[in-house]
Formats: structure tokens, C-alpha cells, sequence
């Protein structure tokens, strides 16, 4: 579309604010961005969001029915508008929509949100289909808007987000789950590498609430949001690592390691992160895991081998649960199956054979690992075994190679001397001489072998 109408739709939408034109417009804009980059851009050049946001705060004058058709057109716009554009999303935070974004999931019947000005044409209206679908997508604009910018989580936070948010995931006001989904979504965006969102997200009892939504079942969406949320909690949280213990819900996310063997690997490997931040900060935790019977599923994720991120951090939950146990328990560890995928991280044949120049750094550091994880294991013995036979295949090898090369060379000692003896005679002769029988070239050949000699 020409950058023009976009001009004229957008001078729609400020000429009549809460009218149908102004929906209709919002409508327009909301298609017009989706998936298209140079239309995010110049929607926003155009001055569009500070009209968006005007609508989803609604007019006093407007019909109920059309407010509501109005947000919802706002909000999927806006959503629209910060898929891969960062400088939309602080543009929309400058513009106020945050706030206005978390009064719209946080006051459901609007009662709360009339008392402030807010949606004062929906006083006392009864949520409707439309009305929830304009709360569904409020929450992913939320959560499209924490993504990329720590600034709008801070937002988020301030504006009283978190709580909102948390508060809709006992909720599902619409057919499925999706108002959950959406929501668990955007909380994990949230927590992301945000200590103060984490911090809030445990004082609002959202971590037994997370834990809760695992019992959806591994081919749910809301149960890897939850696990991803879950695990963006607990990344350098000792506090929160203890509330997902309290919360009980180890044993549903060592429950989820096992779907590795299933193909969901993206869900195995977020549970098996989780697992490992919980393990790395509490004894406790990891007696926990290793009772809810981790450690047949992260023996699975072994086999992945050296190069993988999940055996990786397979190997060093592993590591943590060895140094934690008992003779006893690391015994029942090996009878686990742990040693031999653990030998195969620490001596890899294919990496071994290289030159030392050639060899992966990262391998190399990682196979010193599961070395020092078979040593807390009490494995020794196994590690002496297996630096024993790799010298020894090693040698094999070499010796192997050394007699290849020197039997090349006594081939081609064998070709310089037929050619010497038979290069004197015409092709015809050669042919008469050399019959095609690969017994009378063997004698033919030892004949004139011996003549040279």
C-alpha cells in the first residue's frame, strides 16, 4: 500500500476517535502491518500509535459494543506493530500503552478500570465473546512488547502487570486455553533475564500457579510456556529454585525429561534446563530429582553426544546429583547406565584420532568434564580402562596404517620393474606375452620379477 493511505487511514483515526471510522481504520492498519516491515514503519512514522492506544482507552460517548470492537482492533494492531520492530515497541511505550494494556486484563468486568477513567462506556457490562477476545490480545501485545526490551518489562512490572497476568492463568474465559497460553507466554518474557520480575513473580504465588499449568500434559503449548517461564524464574534465583521444590513440582518437570525419547525435544531439553539451575543451588533439590528418577531420562540425552547442548547439561545435572549421593546411590547411578555415555563424552574416538589443532576446543573441555563426572561418580577404574584401550587402538591403528604404506610402496617398487622389463616391446608383443589369466600374469610377472632382482 502506498505510503499515502496509510496517511489517510491513520488521519482517520485521529479525526473521529471511538467511532466507526475510527474502527474501521485501526481495522485497515491492523492487517496492514501484519507480517510487513515497511508498513510498521511507516504506520508509526504516520503518528498511528498515540491514536491506537487513544482507542483502547475508549470514549465516554462511544456504544459499549463499538468501544469493545475498537480495542480489540487497537490491540491486535499494536500486537502487529512490534513483531521484529524494537523502535515500535518503545514508540508504544512512549505512547502509554502499557498501562492501558494491563488495566484491560486486570479489571475483566471494567469496574475497576471505570473508577480511573478507563472504559467508562462499558460500565456494568458483562464480558462477552468480543470483549475476551480483546482481553486474549492485550496479553500477547504485553508480551510481544516485554520481549526485546528490558525497558517495557520494567514497565510491565511498575504498571502491575505481573499480578494481572498471574491472575488469568486459573481462567479460561474463551474456548481452549488460549487466554492461559497467552498469558504464560508473556509472563515468560517477563522473567527473562529480569531479577525483579522474578522477584515479583514469587511474591505473587506465580511459581506454584506456573507449576500448576505442567499438568496440562507434554503436547499442550501452555505446559512449554510454563517450563520456559519456569526455568527464566529460576536462572540465578536460589529463592525461587526452593519455591518450585515447595510448589511440588519436580517430579512433573522430571516427568517431562522423558518425552525426549518421544520427539518433543524442544520441551525435554527447556525441562532439562530447569533442572539443572534447581540441582546447582540445593542438596535438597537434587535429592529431589534424583528420587522423581531423572536419571534413566538424562541418560537418554547422553547419547546425544559431546556436541549437544541437552547431553551437555545432562552430563552436569549428573554431576551434581553424584556429588550429593551416597556410595550407595552413586552405585545405583551406574547400574542407571551412566558410565558408559559418560566414557564416550570423555574419550571420543572421532575427536581422539584428530590432530590436537583440529580438535574442538568446546569437545576437549567437554569431555574433561564428564571425566571429572565419572571420577565424582567413584568410576576410576573405568576412566583407567578406557585411556588403556584407546592407547591401545590408537597403536593398532598406527601399525595398521604403517603396514598400508608399506605395502604401497613395494606395489610400486612391483610396477617400476614390469615396466623396466616389457616397455622394450611393441604393444602386439606385449599382448602375445601377457595372456588375459591372472595365473599366467602372476607366474609371467615372477619370471621377470627374478630377472631383475
Amino acid at each position: 500500500m502506498a505510503h499515502g493511505e496509510i496517511t489517510g487511514l491513520v488521519q482517520s483515526l485521529k479525526s473521529s476517535p471511538g467511532s466507526s471510522t475510527a474502527v474501521q481504520a485501526a481495522g485497515a492498519l491492523k492487517t496492514l502491518a501484519y507480517e510487513n516491515l515497511e508498513n510498521r514503519d511507516a504506520i508509526a512514522e504516520a503518528g498511528a500509535i498515540p491514536a491506537l492506544v487513544q482507542l483502547i482507552l475508549g470514549s465516554a460517548s462511544g456504544k459499549p459494543a463499538t468501544i469493545q470492537e475498537g480495542q480489540l482492533q487497537a490491540t491486535q494492531a499494536l500486537s502487529n506493530l512490534t513483531y521484529e520492530n524494537n523502535k515500535n515497541c518503545d514508540a508504544i511505550r512512549e505512547a502509554g500503552a502499557i498501562p492501558a494494556l494491563v488495566h484491560l486484563i486486570a479489571n475483566p468486568n471494567q469496574q475497576a478500570a471505570a473508577s480511573q477513567g478507563y472504559f467508562s462506556g462499558l460500565v456494568g457490562a458483562s464480558p462477552s465473546s468480543l470483549h475476551k477476545q480483546v482481553i486474549e490480545q492485550a496479553t500477547v501485545a504485553l508480551g510481544n512488547l516485554a520481549y526485546p526490551s528490558p525497558t517495557n518489562r520494567d514497565a510491565v512490572r511498575e504498571a502491575g502487570g505481573i499480578p494481572a497476568l498471574l491472575n488469568l492463568l486459573g481462567e479460561v474465559p474463551g474456548p481452549g486455553k488460549s487466554l492461559t497460553t497467552y498469558s504464560t507466554s508473556a509472563l515468560s518474557n517477563l522473567i527473562f533475564e529480569n531479577d525483579k520480575n522474578r522477584e515479583a513473580v514469587r511474591a505473587a504465588a506465580g511459581i506454584p500457579a506456573l507449576a500448576r499449568l505442567l499438568r496440562a500434559g507434554p503436547h499442550e503449548m501452555v505446559t512449554l510456556y510454563a517450563t520456559t517461564a519456569l526455568g527464566n524464574a529460576v536462572q540465578g534465583n536460589p529463592a525461587n529454585c526452593i519455591a518450585v521444590r515447595e510448589a511440588e513440582a519436580i517430579p512433573q518437570i522430571v516427568r517431562l525429561l522423558a518425552v525426549w525419547t518421544k520427539g518433543q525435544k524442544q520441551l525435554a531439553g527447556q525441562a532439562a534446563s530447569v533442572v539443572l539451575e534447581l540441582v546447582s543451588h540445593s542438596a535438597e533439590n537434587c535429592a529431589a530429582v534424583r528420587e522423581a528418577g531423572a536419571v534413566v531420562h538424562l541418560v537418554e540425552m547422553l547419547r546425544v553426544g559431546a556436541n549437544s547442548r541437552v547431553a551437555q547439561a545432562s552430563m552436569k545435572i549428573i554431576g551434581h546429583l553424584a556429588a550429593e549421593s551416597s556410595s550407595e546411590q552413586q552405585r545405583a547411578m551406574w547400574q542407571e547406565g551412566t558410565v558408559r555415555p559418560l566414557l564416550d563424552m570423555a574419550f571420543p574416538i572421532e575427536v581422539i584420532t584428530l590432530p590436537t589443532a583440529r580438535r574442538s576446543t568446546r569437545v576437549q573441555a567437554v569431555g574433561g568434564e564428564a571425566a571429572d563426572v565419572l571420577a565424582m561418580l567413584g568410576y576410576t577404574d573405568a576412566i583407567m580402562d578406557a585411556q588403556r584401550a584407546i592407547r591401545a587402538w590408537l597403536l593398532h591403528k598406527r601399525n595398521k596404517r604403517e603396514s598400508a604404506e608399506r605395502a604401497k610402496q613395494l606395489e610400486k617398487q612391483q610396477q617400476a620393474r614390469y615396466t623396466k622389463a616389457f616397455l622394450p616391446l611393441s604393444i602386439s608383443d606385449r599382448q602375445e606375452f601377457w595372456p588375459s589369466s591372472h595365473w599366467w600374469k602372476s607366474s609371467v610377472f615372477a619370471v621377470f620379477s627374478g630377472m631383475w632382482n
